[in-house]
Parts: C-alpha cells; sequence; structure tokens
C-alpha cells in the first residue's frame, strides 16, 4: 500500500471513530426546536416558519456553508472538552445549539458558567476557517452589538440548570441573551485534537483549552470595552468575565498573550483582529 493511501485509509478510520465514539451523543442531543412548541413556549406556527427559513437557507443557489466538516469536527471536539470538566467546575451544562440559532445568530454551543448563586450563559461561535476577512467579520459583528448595548439573542435557549424541573417554561426559554465568542483552530489542529481525544491521552487538549480561554478572555475585553458602561449588556459581561477568571483560578492559570502563547497565527490570536475590526 502507498503512503498516501494509508494515510488515507488513517484519516477515514479516525474520522469514523470521531464519530461513533463522540460526535453522535453531541448530534443527537441538539436543541430541536419542535421542543419549544411543544412546551408551549413558542407557538408551533412560529416554529414552523422558523424551520421553513432555515430550509430555504440552506437550499438557497447562493448558500454557501462556511462550517467546513472540520468546523463540525472542532464543534463536538469542544463540547467533549466541556463534557469532560476540562474547563473546570464553573461550566455547569454544555450545549449544541439549534439549527435556527447557528444560522441566524451564529451561535453553534452555549454553555451555562456558574457558582452556587448565579448562573451566566455564553455562545460560542466555532470555526476552522483561515480567512481573515471572515474572522474579522465575525468579531466585529459581536463588538457591533455590544456597542449598542446589546448581546447575541438565541431564540431557542434550552436552560440545562433547571433541566430537572417539571416546569417546561423554566427549561425551554426564548429571548435569551449571550455574550457571543469565536473559538476556532486551524484544520490541522482540529484533526490533531480529535486524533488526542480518541486516544484519551489529553496532551493536545490541556493545550487546546488554554488556548480557548485565552480566546474566550481577550474578545470578552473587547466586549466590555465596547458596551456601555451602565447597560445590561456590560453587567452581563462582566458577570462572565467573573466566572471566566474563575476558571483560571481553578486551572491554576495566569493570563498570558495570545502572541506569547500561540505567535502570530490570526485564527488562534484575534487579538490581532480584534485591532484591525475596532
Amino acid at each position: 500500500m502507498a503512503w498516501g493511501d494509508f494515510a488515507k485509509n488513517a484519516e477515514l478510520e479516525r474520522e469514523v471513530r470521531f464519530n461513533t465514539e463522540i460526535a453522535m451523543k453531541y448530534r443527537d442531543s441538539a436543541i430541536k426546536t419542535k421542543d419549544f412548541a411543544e412546551a408551549g413556549v413558542v407557538p408551533a406556527a412560529e416554529v414552523a416558519r422558523d424551520e421553513q427559513e432555515i430550509h430555504t437557507i440552506k437550499h438557497s443557489p447562493d448558500y454557501k456553508r462556511e462550517q467546513s466538516v472540520e468546523a463540525v469536527a472542532l464543534e463536538y471536539a469542544i463540547l467533549k472538552l466541556f463534557d469532560d470538566g476540562e474547563f473546570g467546575d464553573v461550566v455547569k451544562y454544555a450545549q449544541k445549539a439549534a439549527e435556527y440559532d447557528d444560522l441566524k445568530r451564529g451561535i453553534d454551543i452555549y454553555v451555562d458558567l456558574g457558582d452556587e448563586g448565579e448562573v451566566v450563559p455564553l455562545g460560542i461561535d466555532v470555526t476552522t476557517s483561515m480567512d481573515e476577512r471572515i474572522l474579522m467579520e465575525k468579531i466585529a459583528r459581536s463588538r457591533d452589538v455590544a456597542k449598542r448595548g446589546e448581546l447575541t439573542r438565541m431564540k431557542y435557549f434550552f436552560n440545562g440548570v433547571e433541566a430537572g424541573n417539571d416546569d417546561q417554561k423554566k427549561k425551554y426559554l426564548t429571548g435569551v441573551e449571550v455574550p457571543r465568542i469565536i473559538l476556532g483552530l486551524n484544520k490541522q489542529a482540529t484533526s490533531n485534537l480529535q486524533t488526542d481525544l480518541l486516544s484519551g491521552s489529553k496532551q493536545l487538549e490541556r493545550k487546546y483549552v488554554r488556548l480557548f480561554l485565552e480566546q474566550i478572555a481577550s474578545q470578552l475585553e473587547m466586549l466590555i470595552q465596547a458596551a456601555p458602561p451602565k447597560s445590561d449588556a456590560a453587567k452581563i459581561l462582566l458577570r462572565t468575565a467573573e466566572r471566566l477568571e474563575e476558571i483560571y483560578k481553578e486551572k491554576d492559570l495566569k493570563r498570558a498573550t495570545l502572541k506569547q502563547v500561540f505567535g502570530d497565527d490570526p485564527l488562534v490570536n484575534p487579538e490581532v483582529l480584534i485591532r484591525r475590526a475596532a
């Protein structure tokens, strides 16, 4: 067998294993819009319209999905890191967002961060794009919303902290505002992380968790600076930053600039793009 064929077979085997052992669990548990209609939170007719809109978007002639196969894999890898407790006990819940919030709001994953007194949500847009224009647009989108004293509004939000509550309207929420953060790796790094997750070695996991924390921290700082100081958005962003600081303490980490730790790669160093987008 030629080396190229061997490499392709090894890559295919990894993808199959990752799909069956990791991705399938999170794909099957993604938010389903019909549950919100059944809970009486969003009218069934409105849910049907939303689903039709998503169908139209996905099947339009000029529709180009930014998410590659690798980006979808990275979503599931990040969910696995949250699920395994790699971000610490401050993360109370992590969930793949509804397709509506993915395509319309730019949120692939959301997590609940909190302590005994309060839980704050965080929305995550996952990317493997190396196109600086796309990355700048993503960052600028979140910044511009914060400048208006607002945050990204999720239409279909499942409250994981209330998952066991019989009151459906406490579990299924609509119109929840969340800070939106972009997390990314390039395609090769995503492939390496997949391999690491399957092997259980955790060597790369710790490196990438550090990377993701720095990406979150640098973008939160940008959003806090952009938001009007006395706005509700600013208050939520500050509380989110406090929860992030708790993660750093729990993991016994100190802040470092992304350039110091990860170099000049624009994908993993959004500080460069934040300055350009300002």
